[in-house]
């Protein structure tokens, strides 16, 4: 899964330019940051399981079952790890462009929180019935406040750029 926005830094100017782009990355590095207790508290672990178990298809309990709850055990005991691997990072992309990227590196990720398109066919039903979030829920909230973070930061720094002597 991933989402990003790109940041495009000022064109022309080499001195100014170089200034302004060093600005674009510093700024979204501390917008990612301040928007992290926003994608903490939108992936967070639902409290428990929604009972009786609403299975996607008999084939999925069945295949849950034959495989020892998919080589995890029965019952199956959160660890946390698809929480945990949710990342927000600022990558310099050059030529003053800073991407955005909102990823969850555990390989099951999808079949908790679907994925970023409108299309939820991935997130399972029972994940969904127990509370977990969709991923375009958490991608929206996140990019939100990335936005806004950037929108305060990027004001008061342009207020600045004024007053520097380029």
């Amino acid at each position: 899964m991933r989402a990003s926005i790109t940041i495009t830094g000022a064109p022309n100017a080499n001195k100014m330019r170089r200034v302004f782009n060093r600005a674009v990355l510093g700024i979204s590095k501390i917008a990612v940051q301040a928007a992290k207790p926003t994608l903490d508290a939108a992936s967070q672990a639902p409290s428990g399981v929604a009972r009786p178990i609403q299975w996607t298809s008999d084939k999925q309990r069945k295949a849950f079952f034959a495989t020892n709850g998919f080589g995890n055990g029965i019952p199956y005991r959160r660890t946390g790890l698809v929480n945990r691997s949710w990342e927000l990072l600022a990558v310099e992309r050059g030529n003053g462009q800073v991407e955005i990227v909102l990823l969850n590196t555990a390989a099951y990720a999808s079949f908790v929180y679907g994925t970023f398109n409108n299309n939820d066919r991935y997130q399972q039903q029972f994940h969904r019935n127990s509370g977990w979030q969709r991923a375009r829920t958490i991608r929206a909230q996140t990019m939100a406040a990335v936005r806004k973070n950037i929108r305060v930061l990027f004001t008061d720094t342009l207020k600045a750029f004024g007053r520097l002597d380029i």
